[in-house]
């Protein structure tokens, strides 16, 4: 159970990360299919800065700001160049993969093996010595940083002004702009913070998870974040509750693994096939944002 447990968070945490980068774009009508490119650039990104500065930190802190740059191109060339976001976001996660690879390949070779910094495990009191349910409260500061974000997320799109506007204008953005409302700015900066995110998932990924980089690694996380996005409903709790079935199953494959003697492959397709299953029970009663992947009508 222990195993199920450790396993299952240090699965969820990426996964949270990038579920609310997925989200936070889309409901401004921006679908960022992109998700998988920018996890797997945060993963090139951290695990090399961590390995040749010697600090974790900075390899987050890197991470978060290519993505972040890299993210304020694909909003501008999906937002204001109006370029197809679906074949944009496939287009970059495709070169993603190559550059990935290439330059970690090529960096190795001048440098050696690079090893990502691990440690940052913060431990609750009392909580962490608990039996079985104790290793959930001895994890990476990173992994109680992911709820808090999702309530954050929840507090500043439900109950500020700033979340009203951001959805109006993945509603009604020709609404919005007649109210005042920066569309193509809202929009913007949403995927730009999307990038952000997902690379900081995939830098805990690559640092804390696995313990360094490899080809692909992502492994389509970014595509199940959309559908998780769906079976949320659009909304963070909704996405972290589908993070959390995702990473379950997750758990419950690496562990079952050695069991029946069946290939291990069939049991590592569990959390894929949950995941799709539940997001084909619940596509009847999902609704996204009104103009989501259609591009902007308004220069504002």
């Amino acid at each position: 159970m222990e195993a199920i447990l450790q396993i299952a968070v240090l699965a969820i945490v990426p996964l949270i990360f990038l579920s609310m980068a997925g989200l936070l774009p889309w409901v401004s009508g921006v679908l960022v299919v992109a998700l998988e490119g920018f996890m797997l650039l945060g993963a090139f990104v951290g695990a090399v800065v961590s390995s040749l500065s010697g600090y974790q930190s900075v390899g987050f802190l890197a991470a978060i700001g290519a993505g972040l740059v890299i993210g304020a191109v694909m909003a501008y060339v999906m937002v204001y160049l109006r370029a197809d976001q679906v074949v944009a976001g496939i287009a970059f996660n495709i070169a993603a993969v190559g550059a990935t690879s290439f330059f970690f390949a090529l960096i190795e070779s001048h440098h050696g093996k690079l090893t990502p910094v691990r440690g940052g495990t913060v431990s609750v009191p009392f909580l962490s010595d608990l039996p079985v349910v104790g290793v959930v409260f001895s994890q990476h500061w990173l992994a109680i940083l992911a709820p808090i974000l999702v309530v954050a997320l929840a507090f500043v799109l439900f109950r500020t002004g700033v979340g009203l506007r951001l959805r109006a204008v993945g509603d009604f953005s020709a609404g919005a702009h007649a109210a005042g409302v920066n569309v193509g700015g809202y929009r913007f900066w949403a995927t730009a913070a999307s990038g952000a995110l997902a690379a900081l998932g995939g830098a805990f990924l690559a640092i804390v998870s696995v313990g360094d980089f490899t080809e692909n690694m992502t492994a389509g996380r970014g595509y199940i974040a959309l559908t998780i996005v769906i079976l949320g409903r659009w909304k963070p709790w909704g996405a972290a509750a589908g993070a959390l079935l995702f990473a379950v199953a997750e758990g419950l494959s690496v562990v079952w693994q050695g069991f029946a003697g069946l290939p291990s492959q069939l049991f590592l397709s569990i959390p894929y096939l949950l995941t799709l299953l539940a997001v084909t029970a619940s596509a009847r009663a999902s609704h996204g944002p009104v103009e989501e992947g259609r591009p902007m009508t308004v220069w504002a």
